[in-house]
This record gives structure tokens, sequence and C-alpha cells, in this order.
């Protein structure tokens, strides 16, 4: 486990420094890493393979798996 101010956790064991901005992206990827037979759907999978589809709001979307 990471402490301090330095590193937020994103998911169970998957942290990120506390700077980076938290995107859709970013959350798609730390599922992933927790769990790597995830298969993505929906926004997600668009997101993943580069395509624009507008979830760049204050709070994330959650990932859909």
């Amino acid at each position: 486990m990471l402490r301090g101010r330095r590193f937020r956790a994103l998911l169970h064991d998957v942290y990120v420094s506390s700077d980076t901005p938290v995107t859709h992206e970013l959350l798609c990827r730390a599922a992933r890493l927790a769990l790597p037979s995830v298969t993505f759907s929906h926004a997600s999978a668009c997101c993943l393979i580069g395509l624009p589809i507008g979830l760049n709001e204050p709070e994330p979307a959650k990932p859909h798996v």
C-alpha cells in the first residue's frame, strides 16, 4: 500500500500519482491492471480504442466492464 499525499488509490492495489487527473480512460486502464481478463463494453470500449465519446465530465464515469 502506498501511503501519503503523493499517491491515490484508483482501485484495490492500483495507485496513481496524486497530480494525475482521473479520467474515464485512466479508470479503464486501472481496471485492466486489477483484472487482466476484463472485457470492456459501451463507452469504455470506445474510449480505449480512441473514439471520441464525450466523457470529459468533471467526475469521470465508471468503466463499463
